[in-house]
């Protein structure tokens, strides 16, 4: 039982890498025609293993006594060669006929000037005995006796399929339950074969070259395939088959999946996060149909996708689960942009980044009336928080997060106490140039960004819980800033770096206006309460 048990600690405590080293010519990976003859190559790609292998076909059982393996990298020097390797090749051992004694050097081209010399002599007095098989990095490094006296096999970089399917025969015979792997960025990994039943999370990011896929992960829960460019509508009909349990996929920048790809979503009944940001699509109608969990959608970029495409959120009432939406860098235009916020109020987070599209985010009501926006129906509206009234229609907006960032084309946002915003925490304008009016009444907002916005004059605040206001770059004048922030009771910081129209007695002006300031950045210094 001791003596069982001592074993399996030993087979356990062996690196794998030692373990699995293919102990036969037939088992080594990639470099097939080079597998049969100095050895050149960059590490890793399998020039020990190959000399190691064949010396064992050779020589069998006698393999331990006839073969001297030296790392030259460590024993580099002309002693060496004198002692260690000249001393083996004059030793006597009994071998079958036509076979010789080895000498592995392993890293050869670490080798001083003199002891290559050396070795040169030693290769030519003892030929009839022994072999020498000499590992190197770079042939260069070789001196030219050496060189000519050698049969030179190049060793290439094995491809991204050999060495992931060498991985997996690991996998497999060590019994490995294998949760999460992470395949980085493999450009020439074009087919992939998996079979791990405990997989639930799989990376794929950056397999340009991947067109064709057999999974076999039944657990599987996140697949991100982002950058994939040759992922076909059929590989992807293939995976979503065999691992319906897919809650996160992300197909950013797989310009090959089309509307097939698309249907093939219907297999995938949990499916909670979907992107498809940097694709060619036109028509979403298979994710309106299928995905009835989807809680957030990624369109960033999806330049392809008309004022209409999206119409089933705002007038079907498709994805009723769905909370987080981006449509940064899109093509919709102003009128889609407002149907969309006013009719989809389950949203939590919208992200509208860079959308040239979009000119104004007007919330409120122009020249006594209110903007006809569908679903949303007001008998009269009031200025304060206090004695709105609303019909019983009109909805609550539960949005919470609203990203405006670099939106150029945007020059006003009026959010009045009566868009029903109770929800809204944060809203982030920076980056939009040409913004010139900011008019906000959200009782919950606690963080602002209007940095950078070079065209800001007006700014009115009443967010009683506005925690956080950035006007870095800005070119607002203090008057403004002091007049808004005095309704803003309990902010914390404000950033006004930048500001040439804020001087260091602005300070404090701002702290007679706001009691509760605590930090004041500006590029004339940080103050702090």
């Amino acid at each position: 039982m001791a003596s069982s048990s001592s074993s399996n600690s030993a087979n356990y405590d062996v690196p794998w890498v030692e373990k699995y080293r293919p102990s036969k010519v037939v088992d080594i990976v990639g470099n097939e025609d080079a597998v049969s003859r100095l050895q050149v190559g960059p590490p890793g790609t399998g020039k020990t293993t190959s000399i190691l292998a064949l010396a064992h076909e050779l020589l069998g059982p006698n393999y331990r006594e006839a073969v001297l393996e030296l790392n030259a990298s460590d024993d580099r020097g002309i002693d060496v060669v004198r002692n260690k390797i000249k001393m083996f090749a004059q030793k006597k051992v009994t071998l079958p006929p036509g076979r010789h004694k080895v000498v592995i050097l392993d890293e050869a081209d670490s080798m001083t000037s003199g002891a290559q010399q050396a070795l040169r002599r030693t290769m030519e007095i003892y030929s009839n005995s022994t072999r020498f098989a000499l590992a190197c990095n770079t042939s260069s490094k070789i001196i030219e006796p050496i060189q000519s006296r050698c049969a030179i096999v190049r060793f290439s970089r094995l491809s991204d399929q050999e060495i992931l399917g060498r991985l997996m025969v690991v996998v497999q015979a060590e019994k490995v339950g294998l949760r999460s792997l992470n395949l980085g960025i493999c450009p020439k990994l074009n087919i992939l074969r998996i079979e791990a039943m405990l997989m639930v999370s799989l990376e794929l990011k950056g397999c340009g070259g991947l067109s064709e896929a057999s999974l076999n992960c039944p657990f599987l829960t996140s697949l991100d395939a982002s950058f994939c460019s040759q992922l076909t509508d059929d590989c992807l009909s293939a995976t979503t088959r065999a691992c319906p349990l897919i809650e996160s996929l992300i197909l950013m920048s797989c310009p090959s999946i089309g509307l097939d790809g698309l249907c093939s979503l219907q297999w995938l009944p949990n499916l909670a996060l979907l992107d498809l940001s940097y694709t060619f699509l036109v028509n979403l109608q298979p994710v309106f149909d299928s995905c009835s969990q989807l809680k957030v959608l990624k369109l960033q970029a999806c330049k392809f996708l008309t004022d209409s495409s999206l119409e089933p959120l705002y007038k079907g009432g498709a994805l009723p689960a769905l909370q987080e939406l981006d449509l940064s860098y899109g093509t919709l235009c102003q009128k889609a942009i407002e149907e969309l916020l006013s009719c989809c109020t389950h949203l939590t987070r919208v992200s509208l980044n860079g959308c040239v599209n979009m000119h104004d985010l007007n919330w409120g009501y122009s020249r006594g009336n209110f903007p006809e926006l569908p679903g949303v129906s007001v008998l009269s509206i009031a200025s304060s928080y206090e004695n709105i009234h609303v019909s019983s229609e009109q909805p609550t907006r539960l949005l919470q997060n609203l990203n405006c960032v670099g939106c150029s084309n945007i020059r006003k946002v009026f959010i009045p106490s009566t868009a029903h915003c109770s929800h809204l925490l944060f809203l982030n304008l920076s980056l939009s140039a040409n913004l010139k009016e900011v008019d906000v009444a959200c009782l919950n907002l606690c963080w602002l960004n209007l940095s950078h916005c070079s065209s800001l004059e007006v700014l009115k605040l009443e967010c009683p819980r506005l925690t956080n206001l950035f006007l870095q770059s800005c070119n607002i004048d203090e008057g403004a800033v002091e007049a808004a922030i005095s309704k803003c009771t309990l902010l914390e910081t404000l950033d006004v770096r930048f500001c040439p129209k804020i001087s260091s007695t602005s300070m404090v002006r701002f702290r007679a206006a706001c009691s509760g300031l605590k930090r004041i950045y500006s590029s004339l210094a940080t103050s702090s309460a």
